[in-house]
């Protein structure tokens, strides 16, 4: 089964002056993410589409937070440098919106990255304690 697409977006980008729009998708390698910037006063200002690809040993989580009026897919990563081409201020976790009509595809993306992750650690476990970070 291929893994779903993910439209998102990133609200209060440069200040609340710009919004992200973009969509998620798993790699064979990582995650990959793909977005376009269109500044929130006139909306006609946007950049070109960019692509930023974040490697799966780079990956520390990725959680489907749900509420009552927002839906979110934290990205956790290991390094800052993971996320530093993304628009928005922010560390080592990001956080993106995803409409309530793409809650089911966002649990599959998430849940998708995270079995990968742990066969990923699983991995590092069978080649000894020197492997695991």
């Amino acid at each position: 089964m291929q893994t779903p697409v993910v439209p998102f977006f990133i609200d209060q980008v440069y200040q609340g002056f710009a919004t992200a729009r973009g969509l998620a998708r798993m790699t064979a390698d990582g995650l990959t993410l793909e977005f376009e910037v269109k500044d929130a006063v006139v909306g006609v200002l946007r950049t070109g589409p960019q692509q930023v690809h974040i490697q799966i040993d780079q990956l520390d989580r990725v959680e489907l937070i749900t509420g009552w009026f927002t839906t979110r897919l934290r990205i956790r990563t290991r390094t800052m440098a993971a996320l530093s081409e993304l628009p928005g201020e922010h560390t080592d976790c990001i956080q993106l919106g995803v409409k309530r009509q793409d809650r089911e595809n966002a649990q599959a993306l998430a849940s998708a990255i995270a079995l990968r992750l742990s066969q990923r650690r699983l991995e590092e476990l069978g080649r000894g304690p020197d492997a695991v970070t």
